[in-house]
């Protein structure tokens, strides 16, 4: 775990784009400027995308005003700037987890966003994640969850795909978290954690493949 200080202040601009490839191209053409900012994040919900840029410091307010016309650049509309952003990324922070639906962590690269983002929607999940990371995160709710995971997890293979939050019916279902995973991959993994702890005493029998 990596702890940052908290900024004085905040500020994030942010914009929506009309369509997966839209939001994907956005999210790389800002991840290639020198930005500075503390965040980079995507958004895909209720049929459109969005993306946030926040930076924090004293002087957040003004670097969020002056990456307005980036934004717009990237193909963005509705841009807009606020150092009122606590609720944005609350709910960002939000998709990431829930009650009683269920949550996949996909874990790939960003160019993956449109495939992610349009595999949600199929499924009539919500999708958030760090763009220039490539880790994502798909929320479903309601009924049918372990087969709109298995579709998801489908549309995006060979990508890893993680089941975090479930209801203990869908973990039944969905007996193994991980999704899977080829031999010769799982034997690195093997290979890695007697390396690094050979006395199995991290959580043994915690990750994929019993590791």
């Amino acid at each position: 775990m990596r702890l940052h200080p908290y900024p004085e202040a905040t500020a994030t601009v942010h914009g929506v784009a009309d369509d997966p490839e839209s939001l994907g191209a956005a999210a790389m053409a800002l991840a290639r400027l020198p930005l500075e900012a503390d965040s980079l994040d995507v958004a895909w919900r209720d049929g459109r995308g969005e993306v946030l840029v926040r930076f924090g410091g004293t002087a957040a307010e003004r670097q969020a005003a002056a990456a307005t016309e980036r934004l717009r650049s990237a193909g963005l509309a509705e841009v807009e700037h606020t150092a009122a952003d606590q609720d944005l990324w609350a709910r960002q922070r939000a998709g990431q987890r829930s009650a009683t639906g269920a949550v996949v962590r996909v874990s790939g690269r960003p160019t993956d966003i449109p495939a992610a983002a349009r595999a949600a929607a199929a499924g009539g999940g919500e999708l958030v994640g760090r763009a220039a990371l490539g880790l994502l995160w798909v929320r479903f709710e309601g009924e049918d969850l372990p087969a709109r995971i298995a579709a998801l997890r489908s549309a995006l293979a060979p990508r890893a795909c993680a089941l975090l939050d479930a209801p203990d019916a869908v973990r039944t279902a969905v007996p193994d978290p991980w999704g899977a995973i080829d031999d010769g991959t799982l034997a690195v993994m093997r290979r890695v954690k007697e390396r690094f702890d050979p006395a199995r005493i991290f959580r043994p029998g915690a990750f994929v493949g019993g590791i």
